[in-house]
C-alpha cells in the first residue's frame, strides 16, 4: 500500500524526496488519529461516491 501511495504521489508532486515526506506525514497523522476514527462516518462518505 505504501508503495502504491508513493507511486501515485510522485506523479503529482514530481519530487521523490518531497513525496516520501508527504506520505510519511500522512501515515503519522492517520496513526495519531486512529483513536478518534469513526467507521460509520467513513461509510457514509464512500456511499456517496
Amino acid at each position: 500500500m505504501v508503495n502504491q501511495m508513493l507511486d501515485y504521489a510522485v506523479t503529482r508532486v514530481r519530487d521523490r524526496a518531497v513525496t516520501k515526506d508527504l506520505v510519511q506525514e500522512t501515515f503519522f497523522v492517520a496513526l495519531r488519529s486512529k483513536e478518534s476514527y469513526r467507521v460509520e462516518l467513513a461509510e457514509k462518505k464512500t456511499d456517496s461516491i
